[in-house]
């Protein structure tokens, strides 16, 4: 399942509660009801990147708030992709670097990490300088 990271809530991603007339109703998020997670813009993802962190290390879903107290064990895949924090891969810079302002907590936690350079031809360049 895809999902725009900075749209991306924890609420959206592990449990949210929602309200129905008097009742209180525990929703399961996107990593607790799917095996694999598709995050675009994890670069531009706010507050909500450091629950993401913690579900991806633990493979737990937690949530702690009246009525409700629940880890549920999740096994998700989360495949991500973001931008590097200058627009552009820069030479000589380091990963960590060239991807701030995620943590090295939360890279940490990736597998494998694959920059995929946009090498432009000369041809490109012509077409663009006659729009």
């Amino acid at each position: 399942v895809y999902a725009d990271a900075p749209n991306a809530s924890s609420r959206g991603l592990m449990y949210g509660q929602e309200e129905h007339g008097k009742r209180k109703i525990l929703k399961a998020g996107l990593m607790v009801r799917n095996k694999k997670l598709y995050l675009d813009e994890l670069d531009k993802m706010g507050e909500t990147r450091q629950e993401l962190n913690t579900a991806m290390e633990q493979q737990i879903a937690s949530y702690h708030k009246n009525p409700f107290d629940i880890d549920t064990d999740i096994d998700c895949t989360v495949i991500a992709a973001g931008n590097p924090v200058f627009g552009k891969w820069k030479d000589g810079l380091d990963i960590l670097e060239q991807l701030k302002p995620i943590k090295p907590e939360l890279l940490s936690t990736f597998k494998y990490i694959y920059e995929a350079l946009g090498i432009e031809s000369n041809e490109e360049d012509e077409f663009r300088q006659n729009l």
